[in-house]
């Protein structure tokens, strides 16, 4: 997506290769952190650092911005370890945002999920709780998962799809 003047926004799909996305997906492992965010708070928390010009919120949030980019061409080219550093670099930009980000249960999630042997990691959304999207070596994801399993959150199964988010529950 390119946001330009005059709110205008382009959407360009990507063409990612089949083998590209089964690898990714491969490579991915979701956990809800079983706390719900109070997401607005958050942002807010976000727009009150940059607008005051807190040097750090600022420097980081170009850097979350660039991230995107460099996100994008990683996985054009399959480079799982790269998007994989990427995605944990961004995650620490992420916290230097705003101090409600992250909390001891998200951390205690990845310090268990790294030392179990995921690469990196990053909190979706505003941040403060939902779900962890973790890179993890396919042939470690059930380690990985089987060291989640004691914490009070629990290893979301998913799917990639073309049609959007597709949710049901039985």
């Amino acid at each position: 997506m390119e946001f330009l003047p005059s709110d205008l926004v382009i959407v360009n799909p990507l063409r990612v290769k089949d083998w590209i996305v089964e690898e990714l997906e491969a490579s991915m492992l979701l956990y809800f952190t079983g706390r719900s965010r109070e997401g607005a708070a958050i942002i807010e928390q976000q727009q009150q650092a940059t607008r005051s010009g807190k040097n750090e919120a600022v420097e980081a949030m170009h850097r979350i911005k660039q991230s995107a980019v460099d996100l994008k061409l990683a996985l054009l080219r399959g480079d799982m370890a790269e998007f994989a550093r990427i995605m944990g670099s961004a995650w620490e930009d992420k916290k230097k945002m705003a101090s409600a980000i992250t909390n001891p249960i998200i951390q205690q999630a990845f310090d268990v999920a790294l030392g179990a042997g995921a690469i990196s990691g990053k909190v979706s959304g505003a941040g403060g709780g939902g779900f962890i999207m973790l890179m993890v070596p396919p042939e470690k994801k059930h380690r990985v998962a089987e060291a989640l399993s004691v914490l009070p959150g629990k290893v979301v199964p998913f799917q990639f799809t073309n049609k959007g988010a597709v949710a049901w529950k039985l």
